[in-house]
């Protein structure tokens, strides 16, 4: 009998040492398909470095100030945006909560049977703690990825829709600092504010007119994933012959078209023909013109960033303060500017303060490493 119950005991033991394996793999596969907030908060500013977020291809349009859109309907759609984000946290919560639990218990298990840790166990070959070891490249990691070049937060600021009001652009002028202006093909003034910019000594880009998801709002020359490849290369072509200055492009709307591969590929085969960067504006969050991009070897950023959805100049100095605090968390980023007085106000108030802070203005192109 006592023979039978030490077989017994070891039978136990292995059962314990197994299924305690087996949770701890369930809770942390768990955890990683369920981030924590802060890291979905994250996340946004880190796709211009690699991390991909995942949506459906047709994800709504990021709204942008000027678009005709009633404010009941836009005060609707941040409720239930708010309440389907209030939802996933919970959700992501109650999983997390349940992953460390489990963790724990099977870290129990194991240490009754087997005398040691999951995350403790020493190596007999080194001596080594494996898991502070890890801890600590990942520590190194991170340091690479979010400390600013050269001990300097830098944000690039993109200037959209130009080539409409000549007015505020001369505002942009005038601040003293490294901006990057979007100008708009098929405008009334679309030469004149390039030429004049230009003149200043800055960069100028192509502000594509391209296809939205909801086809509102459109404008009557833009880029559709209807159209052949010709059609396509024809609608590029003109647009830099109007404004011959570019040295990149970026997308007007075009939430349908940056999620189409054949589109993509096209656009970024001309752009590369040219030695031009992409910037994409990130108007939804799934997008084929990073891989189309890296197909062609043309450079590319992406949007951090749209600080004046609201016309309100307090408003948008709060977003602008937002941007800068995200260029200092991660040592980077960009956002996203129109050419409209209150914007240009709000930027003129912003930027003596961001200097004081420490904060420097570059040039768009050099966040896309060209």
């Amino acid at each position: 009998m006592p023979t039978r119950k030490r077989r017994n005991s070891r039978k136990t033991g292995s059962h314990k040492f197994f299924w305690g394996i087996l949770l701890a793999g369930a809770a942390l596969t768990a955890a990683c398909y369920f981030p924590s907030p802060d890291d979905r908060e994250a996340a946004p500013d880190s796709e211009e470095k690699g991390i991909e977020i995942q949506s459906v291809p047709n994800a709504p349009d990021i709204p942008q100030y000027g678009e005709p859109k009633a404010q009941d309907s836009q005060a609707d759609e941040r409720s239930d945006r708010k309440d389907k984000g209030t939802e996933q946290t919970s959700l992501g919560d109650k999983v997390r909560a349940f992953a460390n639990q489990t963790v724990k218990t099977a870290e129990k298990q194991v240490r009754e049977t087997t005398g040691n840790s999951l995350s403790g166990k020493k190596s007999s070959d080194s001596g080594s703690q494996p898991g502070k070891a890890a801890s600590q490249d990942a520590q190194k990691t991170q340091s690479r990825v979010t400390s600013p070049a050269n001990g300097k937060v830098r944000l690039a600021v993109c200037i959209d829709d130009a080539g409409r009001d000549l007015n505020s652009q001369r505002v942009y002028e005038g601040l003293g600092i490294p901006l990057t202006l979007a100008v708009m093909p098929n405008e009334p003034h679309t030469s004149e504010a390039a030429a004049e910019w230009k003149s200043k000594g800055m960069p100028v880009i192509i502000h594509q007119p391209m296809e939205s998801v909801s086809g509102k709002g459109m404008e009557k020359i833009v880029i559709k994933d209807s159209m052949s490849d010709e059609q396509i290369r024809s609608l590029i072509r003109q647009s830099i012959q109007q404004i011959p200055q570019a040295s990149g492009m970026n997308n007007h709307q075009g939430s349908k078209a940056t999620t189409d591969k054949r589109v993509m590929k096209i656009v970024m085969s001309e752009l590369a023909s040219r030695n031009m960067f992409f910037f994409d504006s990130a108007t939804n969050t799934y997008t084929e013109a990073d891989k189309a991009a890296a197909l062609y070897h043309v450079p590319y950023a992406r949007n951090n960033l749209f600080v004046d959805n609201s016309a309100d100049v307090d408003a948008i100095c709060r977003m602008i303060q937002k941007g800068a605090e995200r260029a200092r968390k991660n040592g980077s980023a960009i956002i996203i500017g129109h050419c409209r007085p209150n914007t240009a106000a709000a930027f003129k108030k912003m930027v003596p303060k961001l200097k004081a802070e420490g904060i420097e203005f570059v040039y768009l192109s050099s966040l896309t490493g060209k």
